[in-house]
């Protein structure tokens, strides 16, 4: 017996900006990968080992892609993220008893962590792809979005693929500009994780006649991270010098934990948003959570959720309250939000 859970279908395109690509789609480059042999001598879609990569950074994280599919002009399957090393947080709770001192109260939960049974590891994330020729479509976790995919794919690229040096792996985002009935000029603004792209505001210099009218400089934060530690202090010193980074850090009060804010971000010259500047905020913001890139109008309203292109579709769950989707039923659903997309022309361009 299965339920029904709603998720997210996201989209996003192969962009081949960056690198020479060879001129294969890329549903046909990772069919190739997969169909090359793998460390066991085994092809790669029959090895799992030769699936699985490090998360960069992490020698105990795994990214790997299970269930795959390739039926029907697609390729689907599952992607996931686990640590062998890791335990998994438990609760144990008492039934029963009806005491009324608060050192029983306390005693009737009991949160501890236990190893994964031998041969198995505890999964920390999992979700699902789908590739048609350029297009692909996924289903996120919070632990394995889009970002996660871009590595994956670039691992296996460098390792079956046979790419050219310096192609670096990308997954557009699309805006989905019927929000705004196809009219780029209907936008006054792009809202990125709550911060505009600029001052919209009329100025004095919008006023004059279009011919004396100089290029506006806006400028666009496209986010903000902060460093502690060892990484703020290497940061100081790329942009301070050793000795200058080591006089701020000598004004640090004792007890105090070094907190280096970084804001990234660009400047641009025009006269308003054009297609091209939108597809370079898709780019950049390719990777930020559901909802937080919102278009404002000329009357300052809010025009939807989230602009880049993705829809809600109701899957069956393997079980109830369960965290894994049937798989077939994923697969159908997952062509079907394709061809919805294809037949309202979104894909276009």
């Amino acid at each position: 017996m299965s339920d029904v859970v709603q998720k997210t279908v996201v989209y996003r395109k192969f962009n081949r900006c960056d690198g020479n690509w060879p001129d294969d789609s890329l549903q046909q480059l990772v069919v190739k990968c997969l169909l090359r042999e793998g460390s066991s001598g085994r092809k790669v879609k029959d090895d799992w080992k030769s699936r699985q990569f490090n998360l960069p950074g992490s020698e105990t994280h795994f990214q790997f892609i299970n269930n795959l599919k390739n039926k029907s002009g697609f390729l689907f399957g599952v992607v996931g993220l686990y640590s062998p090393e890791e335990f998994q947080a438990i609760i144990r709770r008492e039934i029963g008893g009806d005491e009324e001192s608060i050192e029983h109260a306390f005693d009737q939960m009991e949160i501890f962590e236990r190893p994964p049974l031998d041969g198995e590891n505890y999964l920390k994330g999992h979700g699902y792809f789908l590739i048609k020729d350029d297009h692909f479509l996924m289903i996120q976790h919070m632990s394995v979005r889009t970002s996660s995919m871009e590595i994956y794919i670039q691992n296996l690229f460098e390792k079956y693929g046979n790419i050219p040096r310096g192609c670096k792996f990308e997954l557009q985002a699309k805006l989905n500009l019927e929000d705004i009935n196809g009219d780029v000029g209907e936008f006054r603004a792009v809202e990125i994780g709550g911060v505009s792209t600029g001052d919209w505001r009329p100025s004095e210099t919008e006023s004059r006649p279009a011919s004396s009218i100089p290029s506006i400089v806006r400028e666009q934060q496209l986010g903000e991270e902060r460093a502690r530690g060892s990484l703020g202090k290497r940061i100081l010193d790329q942009l301070f010098g050793t000795m200058e980074a080591d006089r701020i850090l000598n004004s640090v009060p004792d007890g105090a934990d070094l907190s280096v804010n970084v804001k990234f971000g660009f400047k641009s010259r025009s006269r308003g948003l054009d297609r091209v500047a939108l597809s370079q905020i898709a780019s950049a913001a390719r990777d930020l959570p559901e909802g937080q890139i919102r278009g404002i109008g000329r009357d300052g309203t809010v025009r939807g959720n989230d602009l880049r292109l993705q829809t809600v579709m109701p899957f069956s769950r393997m079980r109830p309250n369960g965290a894994l989707l049937e798989l077939e039923d994923t697969f159908q659903k997952m062509m079907r939000v394709y061809y919805r997309f294809e037949e309202d022309g979104k894909l276009a361009g």
